[in-house]
């Protein structure tokens, strides 16, 4: 798919997305204005449906049109909390905006944490129900990084606050716990797989459970939360488990 394309289907998302219903009149108002449009030209009604289209086709992202008054809508699903779809095209937003304006290239700063290294061999162990190895990093009293012993970590699944944590059961204690991406370190695949729980709820998980500190091969937790930024565990009573 041309770059050109891709960038009229993100700003055609953003735009129906902040208008909250918008007809094809101001659209095509807004497109004529926006630096995007390097030839000048109208956006035809014939190209826009097709548009429409294969925006549901590529980004599974449903645009609507309400007849009573004419105004294009994006179906709720897509700004559910935590949708990579919606992630995803917010980073793309963003582009676009570069793109318009250079100048705000200064004006935006972003976590080097959304881009991680170890983010494929975890999608990848997801993917095969593969058990990986980690050592694991932590945070003394002081502040001071350590370094801990290897884990054995069945990945269940992956979530983003802030930075990329990573959801599985850890199996020297064969519970489920959270890691922050940035205390996990020498990754390595086993050929060991596993059968994660048909019941498990990763939305539930992130908002109810814990993140994991290992010391001296015991497990300690604490309450997880998507404010933490600086290392520190941010402490609170656990919620009634689950699993």
């Amino acid at each position: 798919m041309a770059r050109g394309l891709i960038r009229r289907y993100i700003w055609l998302i953003d735009t129906i997305r902040s208008a909250n219903g918008i007809t094809y009149e101001e659209i095509n108002c807004k497109w004529n204005r926006s630096a995007l449009n390097d030839d000048g030209k109208d956006w035809p009604k014939r190209t826009f449906f097709q548009n429409i289209s294969d925006i549901r086709d590529e980004f599974d992202i449903e645009i609507t049109c309400d007849r009573r008054d004419n105004k294009y809508y994006i179906e709720e699903e897509f700004s559910e909390y935590g949708s990579i779809r919606s992630t995803l095209v917010d980073a793309m937003v963003l582009n676009n905006a570069v793109t318009e304006m250079p100048a705000m290239k200064s004006r935006i700063l972003l976590s080097q944490r959304f881009s991680h290294e170890n983010l494929g061999i975890i999608t990848h162990a997801i993917q095969q129900n593969t058990v990986i190895r980690f050592r694991h990093l932590y945070r003394d009293g002081n502040g001071k990084t350590m370094i801990d012993d290897v884990l054995e970590f069945e990945p269940y699944g992956l979530t983003y606050a802030m930075e990329w944590f990573a959801v599985g059961r850890v199996v020297l204690d064969s519970r489920v716990h959270i890691f922050a991406f940035r205390y996990m370190s020498e990754f390595s695949n086993t050929d060991k797989t596993f059968i994660p729980p048909e019941d498990f709820d990763l939305h539930f998980f992130c908002k109810s459970y814990s993140l994991v500190e290992v010391i001296n091969n015991q497990i300690a937790t604490k309450k997880f939360s998507p404010i933490i930024d600086d290392g520190s565990w941010y402490e609170s009573s656990r919620a009634e488990e689950k699993y």
